[in-house]
Formats: structure tokens, sequence, C-alpha cells
């Protein structure tokens, strides 16, 4: 497999998701030509914006019955960006997912936007 030996298994983050949310997650990758790994990527990027308050009152998506798991390579800086996130908020790395997935793509409480030439998320 090409690009394997450096990747960094340090960069991975497994994310539960359900599957309505993974089915919206892996359309919006397909509809813009990227891997899931790189979509994965542009979901943690904006969180160095989002404050910690902000992340914390997006809603989680409603329950369903399962969730699926997803094994993503992020990168070890945006795997380092996530941890971090979680340790300043004490959400899960899947709960963050769900959150940014559902308000960007399904209750729409998200937009990106450019700011300085820097595509960032806003609440709405």
């Amino acid at each position: 497999m090409e690009g394997v030996e450096q990747m960094s298994w340090n960069g991975v983050r497994n994310i539960r998701l359900q599957p309505s949310l993974l089915s919206e997650f892996k359309a919006r990758a397909d509809q813009q030509g990227i891997t899931y790994h790189e979509a994965g990527r542009c979901l943690v990027e904006p969180l160095q914006w989002l404050t910690q308050d902000e992340l914390l009152h997006l809603p989680e998506p409603p329950r369903e019955a399962r969730t699926e798991r997803i094994s993503l390579y992020l990168g070890d800086f945006h795997a380092q960006l996530l941890d971090e996130t979680t340790y300043g908020t004490a959400l899960t790395i899947s709960s963050i997912f769900r959150r940014l997935i559902y308000g960007l793509f399904v209750a729409k409480r998200l937009r990106w936007v450019q700011q300085d030439g820097v595509s960032k998320l806003q609440i709405l």
C-alpha cells in the first residue's frame, strides 16, 4: 500500500458514529472527492478556532440503536489537536466528531467561513 511506510499509528483515531452520521460523513467526503481520512482532518482542523464553550453547546445527535466504528488516519498534528480538545472539554473523540458532523450537515448549526484565507467553522 502506497504511503504506509510514512504513516504513524499515533495519528490513527477510532471513532464511533451512528450509521446515519457515518453515511453522511462518507457521502460528503465522496462529493468532495477526498478520502475519509482527509475529511476527518478537515473536520478536526477548525477545532483550533472553536472555543470549548462553543463545542460543548453543539448538540449531540439523537441516539440510534447501534454505532459503527471507523478508523481515520488524521496525522500527528490533527490527532494531537483532537486529543487536546478532549482533555479541555471532557468530551470523547467520538462525541466531538458526532457534534461536528451533526452540526454541519444535519442540524445546520455550523457553517464554513473564510477568514484571512483560513477556513473556519462558525456557529449559527
